[in-house]
């Protein structure tokens, strides 16, 4: 698998569209890869921030609206 392939399957895995094989074929690629793994970190670490951005916003229209 190249890491263009992996890029496909780490974004597809956001969204949870991943059968049993792509994952396991990307979890495989992620094992032998330096690079993409880094990837999936950056895109893990920007999800979780946009969610706390999230929650925070959430909270202080909350806060305003009392």
């Amino acid at each position: 698998m190249s890491c263009r392939q992996a890029a496909w399957l780490i974004t597809a895995r956001l969204d949870r569209e991943l059968g049993p094989l792509e994952r396991a074929a990307l979890a495989f690629h992620l094992h032998i890869c330096d690079a993409c793994p880094r990837v999936v970190a950056q895109l893990d670490l920007l999800r979780a921030a946009t969610r706390d951005l999230r929650d925070d916003l959430e909270q202080g229209i909350q806060s305003e609206a009392r």
